[in-house]
């Protein structure tokens, strides 16, 4: 053979298996370290087995470039959400949620004395500057109760009547079990909204009592 078709010859097994040999024979033992760059990788070739499990941070990734998570569509249309949205008022503005409800329990007095002067007071329900206390004595031999709402804040008003005194007070006498609604608000802008029950002979107890309520 002569010199230049034996060179020829070289240089096509050279193009023909020169590739498939490096292939076959460089590994990460032949690579310098941090060397191969981004350029180096064919583009879109890479897959979720070449990267490490739970090996990306979230400074690895542009989260304003990801899109919405499948299911996370379903949120959208949601149908609590949906309601939510569409209420209006002190209802959007979280009246009606959990951190703004307020209730006393059941509490329990025995009858104590013959009239509101002469029976201690208990705290039923005490919210920013409104204290609701209640009373149980006796009236001809039969239980009955006091109702007392006040306010510490001078033009608060409280079922709708304003006071200009520095302590408002609203009273109500019960001989028998029932529902009181009370709306208390103050210039500061604090309100409260409260249903109270009293019950009379009844639960083991001469008076019991129970608070709820809703604050802004």
């Amino acid at each position: 053979m002569r010199p230049s078709r034996a060179i020829s010859a070289a240089a096509i097994f050279v193009a023909l298996g020169g590739t498939g040999y490096a292939a076959a024979t460089v590994g990460s033992a032949q690579i310098k370290n941090n060397s191969v760059r981004g350029k180096d990788v064919r583009n879109s070739n890479l897959t979720g087995k070449d990267v490490a499990r739970n090996s990306l941070t979230g400074s690895d990734v542009a989260e304003s470039r990801l899109g919405k998570v499948r299911s996370a569509v379903r949120a959208d249309s949601a149908g609590t959400a949906g309601a939510a949205g569409g209420l209006g008022g002190a209802a959007s503005a979280g009246l009606l949620s959990t951190g703004k409800a307020t209730t006393s329990g059941l509490v329990k007095l025995p009858a104590v004395g013959t009239s509101p002067a002469t029976s201690p007071e208990r705290v039923l329900l005490r919210q920013g500057p409104f204290t609701i206390g209640v009373k149980c004595h006796e009236t001809a031999g039969n239980p009955s109760m006091r109702l007392s709402v006040r306010s510490t804040e001078p033009g608060s008003v409280i079922n709708g009547n304003q006071t200009n005194e520095g302590t408002a007070t609203s009273t109500s006498a019960a001989f028998d079990s029932d529902t009181t609604f009370v709306t208390l608000q103050v210039p500061s802008g604090a309100a409260l909204a409260v249903q109270v029950t009293t019950i009379l002979n009844a639960l083991g107890s001469d008076c019991a009592f129970s608070a709820d309520g809703l604050r802004n």
